[in-house]
């Protein structure tokens, strides 16, 4: 039986690099980089807002907000100690990889969860109008349920994949019906 290739956009844009001296494969695409470009500069932002808030602080002689001041402390620890994680990230087939992931969601659920809470010290503390608060938690509400709803679609592919159910039209293997067939010259 002979297998046609589909010139489709799709497959014409597939590019990666093959070393066959060593035995790898790699994806040309740069996502790696633009991440690493992404968590960086979102970093940044981070840290030019925490010393804001610290210089603004410093210019409120006599008015302390401890509890604000002290979430966004942690918030800042947590946020330095989840970039420097990103370097000590085990590859994904390392017996240590799942332990990395749960510190690693960890962390980050108990960062959005801070700076939710923090944001809402911020209103008790300026007290501005009901209409922002409430536009606030109606946006947080629909992140919320937005995640909420790709974490449960994630999690059914990944339940999907260690049953071996497979969701590929085509696996190279004759569509999984029996042996692998060979292309005619």
């Amino acid at each position: 039986m002979l297998v046609k290739h589909e010139f489709a956009a799709a497959n014409l844009q597939s590019k990666g690099t093959l070393d066959l001296k060593n035995g790898h494969t790699s994806g040309s695409s740069g996502g790696d980089t633009t991440v690493k470009k992404k968590n960086i500069s979102g970093y940044a932002i981070g840290v030019a807002g925490w010393g804001i808030g610290l210089k603004l602080g410093s210019e409120s002689q006599g008015i302390m907000y401890s509890g604000h001041r002290n979430i966004g402390i942690a918030l800042f620890v947590l946020a330095t100690v989840q970039i420097f994680a990103l370097f000590l990230r085990p590859n994904k087939d390392h017996k240590y990889r799942f332990y990395w992931n749960i510190y690693h969601h960890s962390v980050g659920y108990a960062v959005l969860v801070l700076g939710i809470l923090n944001v809402f010290k911020g209103f008790d503390i300026l007290n501005p109008d009901r209409k922002w608060k409430l536009a606030y938690m109606i946006i947080i509400i629909a992140l919320g349920a937005i995640s909420f709803l790709l974490e449960a679609i994630t999690w059914v592919v990944v339940l999907k994949r260690k049953s071996g159910k497979s969701n590929k039209p085509y696996d190279g293997y004759n569509n999984g019906q029996g042996g692998r067939q060979t292309l005619a010259t």
